[in-house]
């Protein structure tokens, strides 16, 4: 449920349960321990802000059939260094990476068709976006003080950028 597990300091590791269908909100809201995390197969969505806050998280498994990750589901797990999101996620919530500042490279899937606002601001490490070529909208800050982004390719079909996409960026070349 909403909170379950929120503020468990000393939590290191999670492996749910095969059946579990969605994460709550705030699940493990700031568990700063929380090192690991698998997700189980059967998963299909991820609540508002279920880590937030999970300093120490370093690595997430994310099972295919994972649908939508909701709102600043992982912002601020300043630990963890690389995404990979199976094909089966068209829905990435807002602010859902913002503040992860050990992010280094994150490939979005075919069928995602935006980057809500602010979904990796603050990203510091991000060097590279793998931008898929259904892409279609980037939302207001999305990439916003991602100072070490210097080079972004952006889809064919990209049909609106919003207020302050990249700001604080370190552009080079689109």
């Amino acid at each position: 449920g909403r909170g379950a597990f929120a503020g468990c300091c000393s939590l290191t590791s999670i492996s749910l349960n095969v059946g579990l269908e969605s994460i709550s909100m705030a699940a493990f809201l700031d568990c700063s321990s929380l090192s690991s995390i698998t997700l189980p197969a059967g998963l299909k969505s991820i609540g508002d802000s279920a880590f937030i806050g999970c300093s120490a998280l370093a690595s997430v498994s994310f099972p295919d059939g994972l649908a939508s990750l909701s709102n600043s589901a992982f912002s601020r797990c300043s630990s963890l260094p690389s995404v990979a999101l199976p094909a089966s996620v068209t829905a990435i919530g807002s602010c859902c990476f913002q503040g992860c500042t050990s992010l280094a490279s994150i490939r979005l899937p075919a069928g995602c068709t935006s980057v809500r606002s602010g979904t990796f601001a603050g990203c510091s490490s991000l060097t590279s976006v793998a931008l898929p070529a259904g892409l279609t909208a980037i939302g207001s800050a999305a990439f916003s003080s991602c100072s070490s982004l210097a080079t972004v390719t952006l889809p064919a079909g990209l049909t609106s950028i919003g207020d302050q996409a990249f700001i604080g960026s370190s552009l080079t070349s689109i």
